[in-house]
């Protein structure tokens, strides 16, 4: 019998988004991973960020982390500049960590 590999997790993508849209500190925490990961030469982030996050959302950030790397794809192939407006206007000039 062969082992399988456990199928990673998926994200909850509409979980991160919302929260990342929010003004406190666990959305800024998202918002500047998903925005260092959507437009890395523009926004960057301190990995240490996530070690404040919520369970919920670490794990749906390591998720998301995991689907690009598996399918070798950045942010911004998922994700249009449309649906990542609501992130940009709160928090589009984050500054850096």
């Amino acid at each position: 019998m062969t082992p399988t590999l456990k199928q990673e997790p998926l994200p909850d993508w509409e979980r991160l988004w919302d929260l990342a849209a929010r003004d406190t500190s666990g959305g800024r925490r998202i918002a500047r991973v998903l925005l260092s990961l959507w437009d890395g030469a523009t926004f960057s982030v301190d990995l240490q960020d996530l070690l404040c996050l919520d369970p919920g959302p670490f794990h749906d950030l390591l998720a998301l982390l995991a689907v690009l790397h598996r399918e070798n794809l950045q942010l911004d192939r998922l994700v249009t500049s449309h649906q990542m407006q609501p992130i940009l206007r709160l928090w589009g000039s984050v500054p850096p960590p």
